[in-house]
C-alpha cells in the first residue's frame, strides 16, 4: 500500500510523467489528454517492475523490500481481542503488483489507484498480548504475515487553493484512504507461548484456519495506521512543491 502511494508520488514530482527506475527516462501524460489515466497505469506499473531497486535521482528509498519502523494491528475497542504490535519490519511482494486501474482528476484533487499484489509478506519482530479464542497471550519475538491475492484501493483528495505569499497553487492534502483485501492469509509467530513450541504451533494453526474473522477485525485498525503514515508523506510533498509547477494547465 504504502509503496503505490510512492510510486504515485514520483508520477507527480516528475511533472505528468513517470520516470523508469531502470533508465530515468520521462515519458509524459498530459492532464487534459482524454487518455491520461491510461497513461499513468502503463508507466506505473513500469516504475513497480524496479520499484526493488528504488530511485536515488528522486530520493525514493527501495520499495521490495520496503521498511515499516512500527506498525500497530488492533481490533476496534469495542470489539476486543488481541494487539499486534511490529517493530523493524519489512514488506516484500510489491514489485510483482499488477496495476488495474487508475484515476487521476487533477483539476479537483483526486487521485485514485487499484492493484493486486500476489503474496505480499511482512517479516519483523512482534508483540502481540491480549486475547486469541478466549486464549490469554502474551508473547513476541519473529514473526511472518502473508497475504495472498492481495487487492489495494488507494485514494488521495485534495483541494487545490492559491498561495498568497507566491502566487502559486498548491494542493492541500485532505485525506489519504487505504483498503486491502486479500483472498487468503497466514500467520506465523514464533514465540506464542515461551518454551511451549507445540502450543503455539496450534495457535498458529487456528489463527490460519479462522484468518478471515482475525483480518476482519485488524483491518479497520491498519487501514487506518496506513493511512495515518502516508498523509503525513503526502501531505508534506504537495505543501513543499507547487501543484501549478507539476500541473501548469490546472
Amino acid at each position: 500500500m504504502i509503496s503505490f502511494i510512492i510510486c504515485l508520488v514520483i508520477v507527480l514530482q516528475s511533472g505528468h510523467a513517470l520516470p523508469t527506475f531502470e533508465t530515468g527516462s520521462m515519458p509524459t501524460c498530459q492532464t487534459k489528454n482524454n487518455n491520461v489515466d491510461e497513461c499513468l497505469k502503463t508507466y506505473l506499473q513500469e516504475a513497480i517492475k524496479h520499484s526493488s531497486q528504488g530511485n536515488t535521482k528522486f530520493a525514493i528509498p527501495p520499495l521490495d523490500p520496503y521498511f515499516i519502523p512500527k506498525l500497530t494491528m488492533s481490533p476496534n475497542k469495542n470489539v476486543g481481542g488481541v494487539v499486534i504490535e511490529m517493530k523493524n519490519a519489512s514488506t516484500y511482494g510489491f514489485s510483482k503488483a499488477v496495476v488495474k486501474k487508475v484515476h487521476a482528476d487533477p483539476q479537483k484533487g483526486v487521485f485514485e489507484g487499484h492493484y493486486n499484489v500476489p503474496v505480499s509478506t511482512l517479516l519483523g519482530h512482534y508483540n502481540l498480548t491480549g486475547k486469541v479464542f478466549s486464549i490469554p497471550i502474551n508473547g513476541n519475538g519473529k514473526s511472518n504475515v502473508t497475504m495472498y491475492d492481495v487487492y489495494h484501493t488507494v485514494k488521495v483528495l485534495g483541494d487545490v487553493n492559491v498561495n498568497n505569499a507566491d502566487g502559486k497553487k498548491y494542493l492541500n492534502v485532505n485525506s489519504v484512504l487505504m483498503h486491502v483485501k486479500p483472498k487468503k492469509m497466514k500467520f506465523k509467530f514464533e514465540q506464542l507461548f515461551k518454551d511451549n513450541k507445540q502450543l503455539s504451533d496450534t495457535l498458529n494453526g487456528m489463527l490460519n484456519d479462522n484468518w478471515e474473522e482475525v483480518f476482519g477485525r485488524l483491518q479497520p485498525k491498519l487501514e487506518e495506521e496506513m493511512s495515518k503514515h502516508m498523509f503525513i508523506l503526502v501531505k508534506r510533498f504537495f505543501n513543499d512543491v507547487p501543484y501549478s509547477d507539476l500541473f501548469p494547465d490546472v
